[in-house]
């Protein structure tokens, strides 16, 4: 099949097209773009509304699927040299299960470390010695007013030294001054007289504090590439090396290419040349054939406008063109199956 009607497949795969309902097909879109990196209110505004049509996109329902322990988060980016966390950092979310794979260095069992302030030090330490902690008991074990308290979590949390089981404890931290502390008020008036802090729900230390030996660290990775091969499989149906300039892999593509095959010779996907034009090892989902020969004899579908941080954005990758700028401002237009228009109008040659 041509590259235009593979990414005509891909809309549909994606569930842009024909946008599921309910809090499964929430739960799915996330499932979907398990480990993807974008910043929280793209995460919140775009990529998930884009897949579902539901309430259960609102701030309260998304949170129920951190606080029941289905879903977790961290910050992107590189933890060694980001000091503080914005609106525009990205944000890795994953299932629980899978967020520790897409992290290129492993976690340790006391993550210390000289840069960090003084007010973060001591938010480490009670996170060490205590567990996970509500703001309120943070406050109590360190000592530290809110403003205090909300930096030195901003900085841990760009550090990717910690997470919280619930979204709005990390958009509490995104915005300064004034405007966090509305944000606070907002929520304590939508929980009811519910305990503010309480629900915004606790701090912890990122992966629970798991410690990673050198002599594991080859296990590791090919542990990490088996969960990332079946994470690629599941996003995209049909994956190939090309495909994935836009991922942020924590493991070379020789030991997820490895998996692949392994898993084409238990017959859970299949080998072989799909998409015309792309050199190396194409591998296919069961359920994607079906799909694929179908956009191969017809591929009509209306106009979408998504974020450029999608995993779709493949202008310039999969299809001729210009590579558009991923940004939290910028958009594209996919008329009939091709990006046709960037709605923000700057891109990169």
């Amino acid at each position: 099949m041509s590259p235009r009607q593979f990414y005509a497949y891909l809309i549909d795969w994606q569930g842009v097209q024909d946008p599921g309902q309910g809090e499964a097909a929430v739960l799915q879109a996330f499932t979907l773009l398990s480990g993807w990196q974008a910043p929280l209110s793209v995460w919140k505004k775009q990529l998930i509304p884009a897949r579902t049509m539901s309430k259960y996109t609102l701030s309260p329902h998304l949170d129920s699927l951190f606080l029941n322990g289905t879903l977790s988060w961290c910050a992107a980016g590189d933890s060694h040299l980001q000091q503080q966390i914005n609106s525009a950092t990205p944000i890795i979310i994953a299932p629980r299960n899978e967020l520790f794979h897409w992290l290129k260095q492993g976690p340790v069992s006391e993550p210390q470390s000289p840069q960090l302030g003084s007010a973060a030090s001591m938010v480490l330490r009670a996170l060490t010695d205590h567990g996970a902690l509500f703001n309120e008991q943070l406050q109590q074990h360190c000592s530290l007013l809110t403003e205090p308290l909300a930096d030195a979590l901003a900085e841990l949390t760009a550090r990717r030294l910690i997470t919280a089981d619930s979204l709005s404890a990390l958009d509490s931290i995104l915005a300064p001054g004034r405007k966090r502390q509305k944000k606070l008020q907002k929520r304590m008036r939508m929980a009811r007289q519910q305990p503010l802090l309480t629900a915004a729900g606790r701090w912890s230390l990122l992966c629970g504090g798991i410690a990673i030996r050198p002599t594991d660290s080859r296990n590791r990775v090919l542990e990490q590439a088996e969960v990332l091969a079946e994470v690629l499989i599941r996003r995209y149906g049909l994956i190939f090396r090309g495909l994935l300039e836009r991922e942020h892999l924590p493991v070379a593509w020789r030991y997820i290419l490895y998996h692949l095959r392994r898993m084409e010779d238990r017959g859970e996907i299949f080998g072989g040349r799909f998409v015309d034009g792309f050199s190396g090892e194409q591998f296919a989902h069961p359920e994607a054939l079906a799909l694929l020969k179908r956009h191969q004899q017809s591929a009509t579908q209306t106009k979408i406008e998504l974020s450029s941080y999608d995993p779709l954005n493949l202008s310039g990758i999969l299809l001729p063109g210009d590579k558009f700028r991923m940004g939290s401002g910028n958009s594209f237009i996919i008329d009939d199956g091709i990006p046709v228009e960037q709605v923000a109008e700057t891109f990169i040659n």
